[in-house]
């Protein structure tokens, strides 16, 4: 079984420097007002595969996939849509919250049944109306915004958009010796984008 936090980002070079994933706004644009936090996505194993076109990464060419004892460390919110980090101040609007500072995990079945639900929610909508062909059916495991700092020590993995990878050439050989010397046991792979089995990144961390 996994269950892991996701991060997209464009911005790895300077995350790497840092040696930490710091507090933002987002690096997605909109007009909505927004809280500061790292915006992560929640995933686990019991996600199905009900599409190739199941939209479970964002654009960005690198996702951080960051170990789920983070959420006994950090103050986390897991918002029930996607709000921008409004549910940081309505309670009501969260699914969960945890304040950190914990000994044990917070308890994710409420979330892993939303997600579920809104999934196969989604999946009828799209099998009945199919009124935009290019629609995606959402994994809806946001909105999870940490607050503070998340060490890279926490990241299990990268994953790299393909074309990306490819792009990198030697540059994927020097980042991993580099994470190497640090004593960093982070993984460097390479993803599909539009994939119906998903969860083979995942299971080769």
């Amino acid at each position: 079984m996994y269950q892991y936090f996701m991060h997209s980002t464009a911005n790895l070079v300077e995350i790497i420097k840092d040696g930490k994933l710091d507090e933002h706004y987002s690096e997605h644009e909109t007009d909505y007002p927004m809280e500061k936090g790292i915006y992560c996505h929640y995933i686990f194993d019991g996600i199905p595969n009900v599409y190739s076109d199941l939209k479970w990464i964002y654009k960005p060419p690198f996702t951080l996939v960051i170990d789920i004892s983070i959420a006994k460390v950090n103050k986390m919110y897991v918002c029930n849509s996607v709000s921008y980090g409004s549910c940081i101040n309505h309670p009501k609007d969260r699914i969960l919250y945890s304040n950190g500072n914990r000994k044990t995990l917070p308890n994710f079945k409420p979330l892993q049944q939303f997600i579920i639900n809104k999934i196969n929610t989604n999946v009828k909508e799209k099998e009945l109306n199919r009124l935009h062909k290019n629609s995606s059916v959402y994994i809806h495991g946001h909105e999870v915004l940490f607050k503070g700092q998340i060490p890279l020590t926490y990241i299990k993995a990268i994953l790299i958009h393909n074309k990306t990878y490819k792009k990198l050439g030697n540059k994927i050989n020097i980042l991993d010796n580099f994470f190497k010397k640090k004593n960093l046991s982070i993984k460097l792979i390479p993803y599909a984008p539009h994939t119906k089995n998903f969860h083979k990144y995942f299971e080769m961390i």
